[in-house]
């Protein structure tokens, strides 16, 4: 959460702020702001809400300046405001320092300022990092910078810029994603490489605890008072250009390229008919494995719940979900010999970075984000390699982590021989059938459009389904949830006579999934709703009012998934809702 940007350059910095914070945007739009140094003044320009309104404030100003930092911020400590925006300015008007993280003692260090007469003007913690900046600032900002990173408890990436020392941007980083890029003349600072992307394809991660400047041609990086060797690692530029294209919002570009995920997925690992992970740590101890324990939050909590249900039906291994941000807190008997499987698409998730120091055996990521926090933290990894998402609600990376699951859950059932070879070969072949199936999927989309334009009037929406139907109906409801503001709710088809069905009448809209082994049961629930005078919107292999193409069982969730990711596309389309930026969320989680 929250997007920082910083550049030192030979020319302006005006159009790199903006162009970076634009596509940092998906990170936070509750307000956004710059600062920059010129004339031997700290200039600083803020706006609340989306970037739009920063960019119309400062187009007509003149920036002279090489060197300035912004900030988008997605709000925790204080509402969205001017004085609550980022940069935040040291009374002295001498440092603006901007920020993503959540710092949990400033109360503390606040009440230290307060007794040697600071003032503040918001009500962030931000702003106590800058206020006790000037406070222990001597001169040197590297010593300050040493002195703070021992002071502060919590996550943080700082950019700071220091009146006295024009040229330079400082930074701090713990538990928050930051990066340095290097271009022909100019040296940046930034929360990811995709706000990079028309400038650079060198990058550099920074380190936990890590702390230096960067200048228009150099950089220093420091650990605990020492010089720290650094090499920069180039990115191809093809991978990380994401441009809109024809598309209406980054929602429909992203399930378009859904099936083009999985496709590349399968291509990369599945050779002459046999899946190849010969190049993963994960073989050594694959043999060994007795218990897996899968870890997400929302969309990748929902795709460990497949994954459960994939590895205790093929690989016959008991299988435990949990929600990260609870898995600290709820009483755990650890078993020997397990596989932790931790899901990101950011690979910045704080609620799972908080689960590593109970885990003491084998930690597989399944991530989008190559050098994220939790990848370099992993025993393994799964890169998706999906490009971007930049719209705030996965589509694309949920569907990718689900391909790698079936591969593993796949890979692990025919390694212990659990599976016939037959049925191993037709489970390759049908996985490899999907991407096309998806493609008839997106060219049928007409009765999922059309009905959206009903949806759309609804305030109340359950999705019901059995088994792993079920478990699709949790994603899709999370996805109507989070694009459309509609209040929806997914539900056990055969849990609704034990309560819920109280709740349904003329006024509630029900989408049932039909196509489980238990789709039966399920019909004879939708009567018990239409009874009811409840509607219902159904979506199976036939028969139903919107019906997808056949495959196995267990491969279910990766086709139906796409018209209720549909579904929530064209409802928030009918709403003219801002899909890419749905109110209150931002897309990489960094804070608890």
């Amino acid at each position: 959460m929250c997007g920082i940007i910083g550049c030192c350059a030979s020319s302006s910095i005006k159009d790199i702020l903006i162009n970076g914070l634009e596509r940092l945007e998906y990170r936070g739009y509750d307000s956004s702001g710059i600062s920059y140094i010129e004339n031997g003044k700290i200039i600083t320009y803020k706006s609340v809400g989306k970037l739009i309104n920063l960019k119309n404030k400062t187009k007509d100003i003149n920036i002279n300046s090489s060197i300035g930092i912004g900030h988008n911020r997605w709000a925790t400590h204080g509402e969205p405001s001017l004085n609550n925006a980022h940069p935040h300015i040291s009374n002295n008007k001498k440092i603006s320092l901007v920020h993503n993280g959540i710092i949990e003692n400033y109360l503390e260090i606040k009440d230290i300022l307060l007794g040697q007469n600071t003032s503040f003007y918001g009500k962030t913690d931000t702003e106590v990092i800058v206020k006790y900046i000037e406070y222990i600032y001597k001169g040197n900002p590297l010593d300050s910078l040493l002195t703070l990173n021992k002071v502060l408890k919590g996550t943080y990436a700082l950019c700071i810029i220091f009146l006295d020392h024009p040229n330079k941007i400082f930074f701090l980083k713990k538990g928050s994603p930051l990066l340095i890029g290097k271009g022909k003349e100019e040296i940046y600072l930034s929360s990811d490489i995709f706000s990079l992307q028309n400038y650079t394809n060198l990058f550099l991660y920074i380190k936990d605890n890590q702390y230096g400047y960067i200048s228009n041609s150099t950089y220093q990086v420091f650990e605990d008072g020492n010089y720290i060797n650094t090499n920069f690692e180039k990115y191809d530029s093809k991978q990380i250009v994401e441009k809109l294209t024809t598309y209406n919002s980054y929602l429909e570009k992203e399930i378009y390229e859904s099936k083009d995920v999985i496709k590349n997925i399968i291509t990369k690992h599945i050779n002459d008919s046999k899946i190849d992970f010969s190049k993963y740590k994960i073989n050594k101890v694959i043999d060994n494995i007795e218990n897996i324990v899968l870890l997400g939050c929302g969309s990748s909590y929902h795709s460990a719940l497949i994954g459960k249900y994939i590895f205790e039906d093929l690989c016959k291994i008991p299988s435990s979900t949990y929600i990260a941000s609870e898995f600290p807190y709820t009483p755990i008997i650890k078993k020997t010999n397990t596989l932790y499987i931790l899901i990101s698409q950011s690979g910045e998730t704080a609620d799972l970075i908080s689960c590593l120091p109970l885990l003491d055996d084998f930690k597989l990521g399944i991530i989008n984000v190559k050098n994220s926090s939790l990848s370099l933290k992993m025993d393994d990894n799964f890169f998706l390699e999906a490009g971007s998402e930049i719209s705030v609600a996965t589509t694309k990376a949920y569907l990718g982590q689900l391909t790698f699951l079936y591969l593993l859950g796949i890979y692990i059932a025919n390694k212990k021989q659990l599976i016939s070879k037959e049925y191993y070969l037709s489970l390759i072949q049908e996985l490899e059938s999907i991407p096309n199936k998806i493609k008839q999927i997106l060219d049928n989309h007409q009765e999922i459009k059309d009905f959206s334009n009903i949806i759309k009037d609804y305030k109340n929406v359950f999705f019901i389904g059995r088994n792993l139907d079920y478990l699709t109906c949790l994603e899709g409801s999370l996805k109507l949830k989070e694009v459309t503001y509609i209040h929806s709710e997914a539900i056990p088809s055969g849990e609704l006579k034990h309560g819920t069905i109280s709740l349904i009448d003329q006024d509630v809209y029900t989408i049932a999934l039909l196509s489980s082994n238990l789709r039966n049961k399920t019909k004879s629930n939708i009567k018990e709703i239409e009874s009811r005078k409840g509607k219902v919107f159904s979506i199976s292999t036939n028969d139903s009012n919107y019906n997808i193409p056949s495959t196995l069982e267990i491969f279910y969730p990766l086709l139906q998934i796409v018209p209720l990711q549909l579904l929530s596309l064209y409802t928030a389309e009918n709403k003219k809702l801002d899909i890419d930026k749905p109110r209150n969320l931002a897309k990489s989680v960094t804070v608890e």
